[in-house]
């Protein structure tokens, strides 16, 4: 599973947010600003920044990271 911490009006939300769907990666987006338990464990995690994206084949990491995201691919879905 994917999670994808975003806030509004977050420009590296988007593009993350884009390149999964282009690369037609299902992914469950968690908007910080809307559920303040999320924002509470993202600090406690030590991230202070968005989009943070966690996944459960290659780790968690926060801002815009294509090199990252280029790593998903499709059949990590298939995985679960």
């Amino acid at each position: 599973m994917i999670q994808v911490y975003t806030q509004p009006q977050c420009p590296q939300c988007r593009m993350t947010k884009q390149i999964l769907i282009n690369k037609q990666i299902p992914f469950v987006e968690i908007n910080i600003r809307e559920n303040s338990q999320a924002k509470e464990t993202l600090i406690k995690k030590g991230y202070r920044a968005t989009p943070v994206v966690i996944t459960d084949f290659i780790g968690e990491w926060a801002g815009f990271r294509p090199d990252c995201l280029n790593q998903i691919k499709p059949q990590h879905q298939l995985a679960r």
